[in-house]
């Protein structure tokens, strides 16, 4: 089973949340992990490989490069956006990805069922609450399931 965290995934509750996957049932204890991040200089929007499951870890989302160039002045040395980032181009990498679940998860202003809602050939069991004691305060956690 091949997982790939896409996104910044690095401070302890970011470790927490991703165990808390684990623990309910998302992603299987025995598994092999790709962490794919921008600030490695990898781009999950670039790269080809396919997976079992597609965890999105609360990736930031700018839709014009001039909203970016503003944003980059005021945020976190932490924070990048891929220059491919549209909701076309992330649909398309995750179909191409081929996995069988996709977890999205982060609030309105990052890529999360919000900003993919539907995914072709995908059925999405969307939560739209506060599940604070499960993955933070994210109000956007999304699960999409590879239809047959």
């Amino acid at each position: 089973m091949k997982v790939a965290w896409v996104g910044y995934i690095d401070s302890d509750n970011d470790k927490w949340y991703c165990n808390e996957l684990i623990n309910l049932g998302f992603i299987p204890k025995d598994r092999t992990n790709d962490y794919v991040d921008l600030l490695d200089n990898r781009d999950f929007l670039r790269e080809t490989d396919q997976y079992d499951i597609v965890v999105l870890c609360y990736i930031f989302n700018i839709q014009s490069k001039d909203d970016q160039r503003k944003l980059t002045k005021k945020i976190s040395s932490k924070w990048r956006v891929s220059d491919l980032s549209t909701t076309d181009n992330w649909k398309d990498r995750l179909l191409k990805a081929k996995a069988q679940t996709i977890i999205a998860i982060g609030e309105k202003s990052e890529i999360a069922a919000d900003y993919l809602n539907n995914i072709c050939g995908y059925s999405q069991n969307q939560y739209k609450f506060n599940i604070k004691s499960i993955l933070l305060q994210c109000p956007n956690f999304c699960v999409y399931e590879k239809m047959s």
